[in-house]
């Protein structure tokens, strides 16, 4: 071969290089542009249009795997995995147990095809797969856990890396062992929880619950709660431990308690924090079940009686009714729907500028969370009685 021919095939070899490089970066740009799209959905709530995104974005992988895993070598890629792992956790959280398998055995395709590694969102992917079986009683409670305890150690060994996927799982994890009434085994999980993270609310929402169903005494919650804190000092400077962001609701319920429980009656401190939950769940415009936004193109299931809550789906509305499957704090929309009915009255005629009417319906929303704090928590019985 000559000089020309030679010269003439290492051009054709860069030509070819040059074309293959600005496939597999129009293949990431597109990926990029998907997962920016999901990322604002996922912020929004907004699962409906979050699932339809995530499983386009599945699709074009799928259809141009062959392509571009055969021109590079993916070594450790979260752009791949990040579709997956939210799409399990989207479908998770709003109880399509279902359709989990399809999007792992899809995962399984690409990963022995293209020798992914297998990474920590992947263990997320699985474990979530596993606490749903858990939950349709398809699987025992120690085999989840068993998995938990090995993805935990691996995040450990990596660092940060996967921290915030370890957490929901946790967190995830106890709210099963709380409807299940395993109460020792969350109360195991949790503190592994304040030991990664510091955060100690979700400790203080099995301890509660464990209690107001009369399975320990008052020593657990008085030996892990602080002296009750003013709002003021609250809301300034915040409680060491008890992280607000992402569950406001839940901290304020669980401070409402500690005040029932500490002073032996309802306080003035404790219908300010049932004050501010109320006035907080009725603002928010989502599904008390699995917390999707309610936009104004949708036609959701509003509750009859307070016509304040809302659910994506009668299925939610009937799971949301006498607990909420959530939290597992076991105080559903049934407990809360008479104060959220008197709230949104008060509201109406506030903002109206009725001031008679107001006041008398402020003075009712006091009574409704004097009857809720005293017999809708289930605390009447117990904490008014002497220590044990």
């Amino acid at each position: 071969m000559g000089k020309k021919g030679k010269r003439n095939r290492q051009q054709g070899e860069l030509s070819r290089q040059i074309r293959e490089r600005r496939l597999v970066d129009s293949f990431y740009a597109r990926l990029d542009e998907i997962r920016t799209e999901a990322h604002l959905y996922h912020k929004n709530n907004l699962h409906s249009k979050l699932t339809k995104v995530l499983e386009d974005g599945i699709h074009f992988m799928e259809t141009k795997q062959g392509t571009i895993f055969r021109l590079v070598q993916v070594t450790d890629d979260n752009k791949i995995s990040y579709f997956y792992h939210t799409l399990v956790f989207v479908h998770y959280y709003t109880y399509k147990y279902e359709k989990i398998p399809g999007v792992i055995d899809s995962l399984l395709s690409i990963t022995q095809t293209n020798e992914l590694p297998i990474s920590l969102q992947y263990y997320s992917l699985i474990f979530h797969w596993r606490l749903a079986l858990s939950r349709q009683g398809k699987t025992t409670v120690d085999e989840c856990l068993s998995l938990l305890n090995d993805w935990t150690c691996r995040v450990i060994l990596k660092g940060n890396d996967g921290v915030d996927a370890i957490t929901q799982g946790m967190e995830a994890t106890v709210i099963v062992l709380m409807l299940m009434k395993e109460f020792e085994k969350a109360i195991s999980i949790a503190k592994q929880l304040e030991q990664l993270t510091g955060d100690k609310m979700t400790l203080a929402i099995v301890y509660f619950e464990q209690y107001r169903l009369g399975l320990s005494d008052h020593s657990l919650i008085h030996n892990f709660m602080p002296c009750p804190c003013p709002p003021s000092k609250y809301y300034y400077y915040g409680l060491d431990g008890f992280d607000i962001n992402g569950r406001f609701c839940q901290v304020l319920l669980v401070f409402a308690q500690w005040e029932v429980m500490y002073h032996k009656q309802v306080s003035r401190e404790a219908v300010f924090w049932v004050d501010e939950f109320v006035k907080k769940i009725c603002q928010e415009h989502i599904c008390r079940s699995c917390t999707q936004a309610i936009t104004d193109s949708d036609v959701p299931f509003v509750c009859s009686g307070c016509r304040v809550a809302c659910y994506c789906s009668l299925d939610h509305q009937r799971l949301n009714w006498k607990k909420d499957p959530l939290t597992g704090m076991r105080i559903g929309h049934k407990l809360l729907c008479p104060m959220m009915n008197v709230c949104r009255k008060w509201k109406q005629t506030n903002d109206v500028g009725n001031e008679e009417a107001a006041k008398k319906w402020r003075r009712r929303l006091d009574k409704e969370i004097l009857y809720f704090l005293s017999h809708g928590l289930g605390l009447e019985e117990r904490c008014f009685q002497k220590e044990v």
